[in-house]
């Protein structure tokens, strides 16, 4: 009888050594799917901050494009109201030139400077 008992012996530890293969197997696949579960979660939550990223860049650069629209448009306005009407200086005018009492010279150097100051063309100059 002790060979029997001693056979069964044999059969429950290779049982169990069968079961401890087993379970180490079945941990380290759980382990290794975790691992490649992890990964995976690293790759779609890189992704979707790219994503976010693009969209906070594209939003930026759409401010910016129309900031630059509305800034050309105000330039062009102020270009337009600046621009004398028919060749003609809407601002203030400069005395007329009194032989008697002004230097050519002086009267000249002043209108240029006035001219200058109220963004008048130099083509306009002599009308």
């Amino acid at each position: 009888m002790t060979s029997f008992w001693r056979a069964c012996q044999l059969v429950q530890a290779k049982l169990a050594a069968e079961q401890a293969t087993a379970k180490a197997k079945l941990e380290a696949d759980s382990v290794a799917e975790q691992a490649r579960l992890a990964k995976e979660y690293e790759e779609l939550k890189l992704a979707k901050e790219r994503e976010i990223e693009e969209l906070r860049h594209s939003h930026e650069m759409e401010k910016m494009h129309e900031k630059f629209k509305m800034g050309e448009a105000a330039k062009q306005n102020q270009l337009k109201k600046a621009e004398p009407t028919a060749g003609f200086i809407t601002a203030p005018k400069m005395p007329y030139f009194d032989e008697d009492k002004d230097f050519m010279d002086f009267y000249l150097n002043q209108f240029e400077k006035f001219a200058v100051s109220q963004n008048a063309d130099k083509t306009t100059w002599a009308c």
